[in-house]
């Protein structure tokens, strides 16, 4: 055999080695910055969630809400909760216990359900029209002003301005209702640097 050709294709199986040995190295590299970058990402995660109608996206990050999030949900809850008649109470206690935190669902739960009786019992429905919204976006809290409504039949028994107040809780990455309740007077206090503002709510309110 020509030692030159052999010379050379030693040489050059020496070269092809050293070629996919540097590729392989590369790749290890690339696989562990990927998933160095991915892990970062898992640990400081934002989510992209929708509102229960679809009308704009939000956020959520860990321990912290956009605005419009809380706003959107605290509105959507207040829906569930006071546009109520005796038909539509069970469906809707049904999916308003999904938005429950775990620790308060026993205690909501039963409220609801004495609700529901007491409207089956009256013939009542309740609508309420929201007016304001006044967010503190640092506690979660938000406190809906609007014209509360009762009929029994066709007759209309209460009208009068109320005022309720929605308090959320993060867990697992999920926003939970830990109260919902009337309020008389200030709802609370707004926060000094801004996190408190008091506006007239979206028209496009989210809706079951």
């Amino acid at each position: 055999m020509n030692m030159h050709i052999y010379r050379s294709q030693l040489s050059n199986a020496f070269a092809h080695n050293t070629f996919l040995k540097i590729t392989v190295v590369g790749l290890v590299l690339a696989t562990l910055l990927l998933s160095m970058g991915l892990i970062a990402a898992l640990n400081a995660s934002r989510t992209i969630l929708l509102p229960p109608e679809i009308n704009k996206t939000f956020w959520i990050e860990r321990d912290a809400v956009s605005r419009e999030y809380l706003e959107g949900m605290a509105l959507y809850i207040t829906q569930l909760e006071l546009n109520i008649t005796p038909a539509s109470h069970g469906y809707q206690t049904k999916v308003l216990l999904n938005y429950i935190h775990p620790n308060y669902h026993g205690k909501m739960q039963a409220k609801f359900l004495a609700d529901g009786e007491q409207l089956r019992k009256d013939n009542a429905s309740t609508w309420f029209s929201p007016r304001t919204i006044q967010t503190d976006a640092k506690e979660k809290r938000v406190a809906i002003t609007g014209e509360f409504v009762v009929t029994i039949g066709e007759k209309q028994v209460v009208k009068q301005n109320k005022t309720y107040v929605s308090e959320f809780e993060m867990s697992g990455g999920r926003m939970f209702l830990t109260k919902f309740e009337e309020v008389h007077g200030d709802a609370f206090a707004v926060a000094n640097d801004q996190d408190g503002v008091v506006k007239k709510p979206d028209n496009n309110t989210p809706k079951d």
